[in-house]
């Protein structure tokens, strides 16, 4: 009799048990599903962030490629204006020589006119 008694009890107690665990396994289990679920979510605003930072990493490549086009293309520029600006200085300090050789030739052609004039009077 005390023996049945005592099986029962170890039965009651090991039930007791099981029932204890069971609720304590259920209860990780749900710790562990709403991890999961926050860890899987990270783990796509994390490849969002990653997706994010390829294209500004491309953004920045194409910028500083085309601010190296725009800085040769302004090289060139400078340096076709500075032939330009080269010709047109060349081309007034001609055109000034021409006119002062003009006005020697006018002033020589009015002292030739004034001397003949002189001569025919």
């Amino acid at each position: 009799l005390a023996l049945t008694e005592a099986k029962r009890e170890v039965r009651a107690a090991a039930q007791q048990t099981e029932q204890m665990l069971s609720s304590q396994l259920a209860s990780a289990q749900e710790v562990v599903s709403t991890q999961a679920g926050e860890l899987s979510a990270k783990d796509q605003q994390l490849t969002a962030l990653q997706a994010d930072l390829k294209k500004a990493q491309e953004e920045t490549l194409a910028l500083t490629e085309a601010k190296g086009q725009l800085a040769t293309q302004l090289s060139e520029l400078k340096g076709q204006y500075a032939v330009q600006d080269a010709e047109q200085r060349a081309e007034i300090h001609a055109l000034k020589q021409a006119q002062a050789d003009l006005r020697t030739e006018k002033a020589q052609l009015e002292s030739n006119m004034h001397m003949l004039r002189q001569a025919n009077m």
